[in-house]
Order: C-alpha cells, then sequence, then structure tokens
C-alpha cells in the first residue's frame, strides 16, 4: 500500500487528475467562508489600509507617464540630486519658496508682471501704457500758470541821472515783474534806495547793464558819477 502526504492540485491534464493522488481544493476566508480568487494564476489580496507607507532606499519605480500618473510629494525633508524635467500644463504655476534662486532674467526675451499699489494696498492703474496719475486732489481740471511769465505790458524809456539821488524809473507800470537797466552815459551810476550814495551804491559802469525780477513797489533809485548820465530802463509786467 502506498500514502502520500503531499495535496498538489494538477489541472494539466483532466483524465489523470481524476486517478491522482493529487487533491484541488478551493481557498476560503472569514467567518462565512468566502473565496478567494486568483487572477492569471496569482492570488488576489486586498490591502485594507487606505494607503501603503513604503519606506526603502535606492527604490526603483517605472518612468511615470504625465498623462496618466500623479505625484504628490510633501513634507520638509524632501531631497532632489540630479535632473529633473518639468512640463508645464495650461494652467499657471504658483510658486511658494523662501530664498528661491532662477536664472539672471533677460530684457529682450524674459518679462516679469507686478501690481503697483499705493499705501493702502489699491492698485494703481495705467492706459494704453501711460501711469495713470491723480493731480490736484482728483480734480478733473488742471490748471498751469507760470506766474513769471510777463504778458500784460511794456515800458521803454530813459533818465537823465546826475549827482543828486533820483528815482530811475518815474513812472512804474503796474504789476510789474521785469526790470532792465543800462548805463548809456561815460560815468558810472549807482542803483539803491533812499539815502543811497555814490560810496554805497549798486555799481553799473559805462556800457554795463542789468536785470531784475522786481514788483511795482520796488522804487529803485540812482546817483551818478557825473552830472546828465544817460539810464535807459525797461520794463515788463
Amino acid at each position: 500500500m502506498s500514502v502520500t502526504s503531499r495535496q498538489v492540485f494538477d489541472v494539466t491534464d483532466a483524465t489523470t487528475r481524476a486517478a491522482s493522488s493529487n487533491i484541488g481544493a478551493h481557498i476560503r476566508a472569514g467567518t462565512d467562508g468566502t473565496l478567494i480568487g486568483a487572477v492569471s494564476d496569482a492570488l488576489k489580496v486586498s490591502v485594507a489600509n487606505a494607503s501603503i507607507a513604503v519606506t526603502a532606499t535606492d527604490l526603483d519605480i517605472r518612468s511615470l507617464v504625465f498623462a496618466t500618473d500623479t505625484v504628490d510629494v510633501s513634507g520638509s525633508a524632501v531631497s532632489i540630486t540630479g535632473t529633473v524635467a518639468v512640463t508645464q500644463s495650461t494652467s499657471p504655476w504658483v510658486v511658494s519658496a523662501t530664498n528661491l534662486d532662477i536664472r539672471s532674467l533677460a530684457a529682450a526675451t524674459d518679462s516679469v508682471s507686478a501690481w503697483t499699489k499705493d499705501g493702502s494696498g489699491n492698485s494703481i492703474t495705467s492706459t494704453t501704457g501711460w501711469l495713470d496719475v491723480n493731480v490736484a486732489g482728483f480734480s478733473a481740471t488742471v490748471t498751469v500758470t507760470d506766474a513769471a511769465l510777463a504778458n500784460t505790458a511794456i515800458s521803454a524809456n530813459a533818465t537823465v541821472a546826475g549827482v543828486t539821488l533820483t528815482s530811475a524809473i518815474s513812472s512804474i507800470l503796474s504789476a510789474r515783474k521785469y526790470a532792465y537797466f543800462y548805463n548809456n552815459g561815460n560815468k558810472a551810476m549807482f542803483l539803491g534806495t533812499t539815502g543811497t550814495t555814490v560810496g554805497t551804491g549798486f555799481p553799473m559802469f559805462p556800457g554795463m547793464g542789468y536785470e531784475f525780477r522786481a514788483g511795482a513797489a520796488i522804487d529803485f533809485k540812482v546817483i551818478a558819477d557825473g552830472a546828465t548820465q544817460d539810464l535807459r530802463h525797461l520794463q515788463l509786467s
């Protein structure tokens, strides 16, 4: 009599299987005897956890496919050595980093867009490439004036200056802005105010001229180093 202690499920031949001492059986599990299946001769295994934690050194996995694979890398202890090729999709990239090093930008090919904001955080706008500027407290009208511009009247005349102090201009233009003096005589003349003398006045030698930005309230006085000197003057208002 022969006895075998092996129970092997031989599925190669139905005829010989019937006469064989090999035994075929279903494997069941659980309290209800649920059948355990197989796929392509591989036993089905169910992983109960929602995720599988893999700890390994030099772990080799297949190459990822952009169209079908997704990789989520999180945590502060992530280190990548080597070359990483990244393809941008249609969505814009959002990069948040500290001490991020990127290549130097080239003015001819690179552009950087940024909002300019005021002290309250309001965005400052532009129109067709020109910065929008609010002038004079939200006023729609900007008025530009030139207070120094003489645009009302002109007066030109001559005064005979001598050794006695006299007014350089006998008739002063109202709202005068400029006064011009020219020594058309052969002796020095001296400009000043009441009490001016040859020794204290502002000298104007023969052939010299002066321009003063002076209003109508300024009454120039003149005294000459000789009698009957020809002082020419011109006013603008």
